[in-house]
C-alpha cells in the first residue's frame, strides 16, 4: 500500500540559482508630468556684480575730477568725441525708458505674482544703487565746477548738479535691468495665465515690442538733442 505523498515535497527541492547577474528592475517612473506645469526660473540678480561695482568705483573717480565741465554740460565735448558720448548716452536713455515701460505693464500683477515682484525688486534696487553712485558724483564735481568757473557756483547750482547726476545714474543702471526683461517677462505671463501658453507669448511680444519702441523714440531724441 502506497503513503500518501507529502504536500511539502515541492519545498524540499533542491532549488537552482540563475547564473550571471541578475537584471536590474527598471525604475520606477513618477506621476506623469503636467505640460501646463511652469517653468522654475532663477531668482533674478539683486545687486551689481563685483566687476560692475568696481568699474561704477572708476567712473566716479575718473568724471568727478576730471571731466567734472563735460559731464555737467555734454555740449562742450569736441564733435569727433561729442558722437561716441551721444551714442552712449543715447544707449542708457532708450534703455531705461524700455524698462519703465515693461515695468508700468507688469504693476497690475505685482500683488499676485511673485515673478513680477521679483523683477521689481531688481529694477528697485539697481536705480537705488544708481542714484547713490549719482549722489557721489555730483558731490565730487561741484569743486571742480566751482574752480572752473571761478566763482561763479552757488549752492543752487550744486544741488542742480547732484539732482542731474542722480537721474543720470539710476538711468546708467537701469540698462541692466533691461537687459533682465528680455528673457524675463515672459515667465510673469507665463505665470499669468498657465493654462494659455499662446497668450502669454502674445502678452510678452506686446509688452517687450512696446518698451522698445518707446526707448527707441526717446533714444532718437536724445541724440538729436545732443548733436543739433
Amino acid at each position: 500500500m502506497s503513503q500518501p505523498k507529502s504536500r511539502n515535497a515541492k519545498s524540499s527541492m533542491p532549488v537552482t540559482k540563475p547564473r550571471g547577474p541578475v537584471p536590474a528592475s527598471p525604475p520606477r517612473s513618477g506621476p506623469p508630468k503636467d505640460p501646463r506645469a511652469r517653468t522654475k526660473w532663477a531668482p533674478l540678480p539683486d545687486m551689481p556684480p563685483v566687476w560692475l561695482a568696481w568699474g561704477l568705483v572708476g567712473l566716479v573717480i575718473l568724471l568727478g575730477h576730471l571731466a567734472a565741465p563735460y559731464v555737467a554740460d555734454p555740449a562742450r565735448i569736441p564733435k569727433p568725441t561729442l558722437f561716441v558720448v551721444a551714442g552712449l548716452l543715447t544707449f542708457v536713455v532708450g534703455a531705461a525708458t524700455a524698462t519703465l515701460t515693461t515695468l508700468l505693464w507688469i504693476m497690475p500683477y505685482l500683488r499676485s505674482l511673485p515673478e513680477a515682484r521679483g523683477f521689481l525688486a531688481a529694477f528697485g534696487n539697481y536705480t537705488a544703487v544708481g542714484a547713490a553712485v549719482g549722489s557721489v558724483l555730483g558731490l565730487r564735481m561741484t569743486g571742480p565746477l566751482f574752480f572752473a568757473r571761478q566763482g561763479h557756483y552757488g549752492f543752487a547750482d550744486m544741488l542742480g548738479t547732484i539732482s542731474d547726476m542722480v537721474t543720470l545714474g539710476s538711468l546708467l543702471l537701469q540698462m541692466v535691468p533691461w537687459a533682465l526683461s528680455l528673457g524675463r517677462v515672459y515667465p510673469i505671463y507665463q505665470a499669468r495665465f498657465p493654462e494659455d501658453e499662446p497668450r502669454a507669448r502674445s502678452f510678452t511680444f506686446l509688452v517687450l515690442s512696446s518698451g522698445n519702441a518707446a526707448g527707441l523714440y526717446a533714444g532718437a531724441a536724445t541724440w538729436r538733442i545732443l548733436t543739433s
